[in-house]
């Protein structure tokens, strides 16, 4: 059961980066982990930095793959965005962000949504 969690994880993150690169994301970093939390994908889009969360499901027996982003989630990406910029001395008047791909692998082939700017730092 986990690795097959795992192996859906994985193919979820290779889709989410194929479809970003395309919409013209620049990846800086995947799977920052720190003692805050992990990120599933620091990238850039234009000027902005961009924080990403990429959940993948292969049915919606627990729900849409964005609503496992809940509060809890958000705050723990946010506390290790905030070590991110930390770590590599960005000041806090950079433009950043936090996206999140939802991907929804379907018979039919992956169903893939982009939530731009999904939730702030409280």
């Amino acid at each position: 059961m986990e690795n097959n969690r795992k192996a859906l994880g994985s193919k979820g993150e290779e889709l989410a980066v194929q479809y970003l690169k395309k919409k013209g994301y620049k990846v800086i970093e995947r799977n920052y982990h720190c003692q805050a939390g992990e990120i599933d994908l620091v990238a850039r889009e234009g000027h902005t930095l961009v924080f990403v969360e990429i959940k993948a499901r292969s049915s919606l027996d627990f729900g849409l793959p964005q609503d496992a982003v809940d509060r809890f989630k958000q705050k723990k990406i946010c506390r290790a965005a905030t070590a991110y910029l930390a770590e590599h001395r960005l000041t806090e008047d950079i433009a950043a962000r936090f996206d999140v791909v939802a991907v929804r692998l379907t018979p039919s082939g992956p169903d893939i949504e982009l939530i731009k700017d999904a939730f702030q730092i409280e």
